[in-house]
């Protein structure tokens, strides 16, 4: 009897060293995002959002005295990553993602659609944009149209504006049972397009001819380590990048070490406790690994310290989901 008081006593205090550790995370970031705000309201930097069809938005947060901006970045999907199987209802799993609820991240509002039915339990944003429409669809489609069928078509999401992101998911895992979720943005790295124009996100005083970023492990990498620490039963996804194959204007090398390919991981992405995905080629049927290819764009490792990322790939070319522009709007987009 003592033995089993001993335990329930043990499980308790454990919990609550758990939930205050938890705690002191989210309110450090959450002043580490208001003094951000603050810092650049002063310096009078403002977010900016590009003029060109992507709707694309770019947000300023702090690394140290480093400014850095965080972008969004851009049924064949559940064929190629062999989801069907786990979907059909009639096979040994039958999993649809009922009873699971996530936490999406985005660049914007997700619009109203008929693939959601009422299964997004919160939705944060000012203005509707298309990559969290299309991103969220890609979860959580149920499939009205079957080739656009998402990954869980029965889960449900929380999805949230990406700029306090950190403090946000602390907050999920405190008042929430949900388990994972997905951040399909990251640090705006190298070369990237805004307006249509190219610009160059690097430090010219650290190295004129690449961005020490692309496979760099800095403080918002260690803080989301830090949070899957916390919570061990937490999984996080977020893409590797999209920077291979982004020449810039000519007056610096392109991206990936010069151009050769390598190296451009995203800071988020070479977290040692997230699942780092790549975009690969879709393909008709499956004979062997030289079935896979990667896309043209997704950003290859290794990080700077050595480790191989991605850890996996998946379709990220002309996948067709959930449009912004209505209710029973498609779109296909890659990223």
């Amino acid at each position: 009897m003592r033995f089993v008081l001993f335990i329930g006593a043990s499980f308790i205090l454990s919990h609550r060293v758990y939930a205050q550790n938890l705690e002191s995370f989210r309110k450090f970031q959450e002043e580490h995002f208001k003094q951000s705000v603050y810092y650049f309201k002063q310096s009078k930097i403002k977010q900016f959002s590009s003029l060109d069809s992507s709707q694309q938005t770019f947000i300023p947060w702090l690394d140290g005295n480093t400014i850095n901006f965080l972008s969004s970045l851009n049924a064949d999907a559940a064929a190629n990553t062999n989801v069907t199987s786990l979907l059909n209802r009639s096979g040994a799993f039958a999993l649809s993602g009922e009873g699971i609820i996530c936490g999406i991240w985005e660049d914007g509002l997700v619009a109203d659609h008929s693939e959601f039915q009422n299964r997004i339990l919160g939705k944060e944003g000012t203005s509707v944009k298309s990559h969290a429409t299309h991103v969220s669809g890609t979860i959580l489609a149920s499939g009205v149209l079957p080739a656009a069928k998402g990954m869980a078509p029965a889960a449900k999401a929380f999805t949230y504006f990406f700029d306090n992101d950190l403090a946000e998911m602390a907050a999920l895992q405190i008042n929430s049972s949900a388990k994972v979720s997905n951040h399909s943005y990251g640090t705006t790295t190298g070369w990237a397009r805004v307006g249509g124009v190219w610009f160059w996100f690097g430090d010219a005083a650290i190295s004129s001819i690449e961005d020490y970023k692309h496979g760099f492990y800095n403080n918002r990498t260690k803080a989301i380590d830090q949070l899957v620490n916390l919570c061990p039963d937490y999984t996080i996804v977020w893409p590797a990048g999209n920077d291979r194959g982004e020449p810039g204007d000519g007056t610096r090398p392109a991206d990936c070490n010069q151009g050769t390919g390598y190296d451009c991981i995203i800071p988020e992405a070479t977290a040692k406790n997230v699942i780092t995905v790549g975009a690969s080629n879709k393909f008709t049927s499956y004979i062997s690994p030289l079935s896979i290819t990667p896309s043209n764009f997704t950003s290859f490792g290794p990080t700077d310290d050595g480790r191989i990322k991605p850890d996996i790939v998946a379709p990220g070319v002309n996948i067709l989901s959930t449009g912004s522009g209505s209710p029973t709007q498609y779109i296909n987009s890659s990223g």
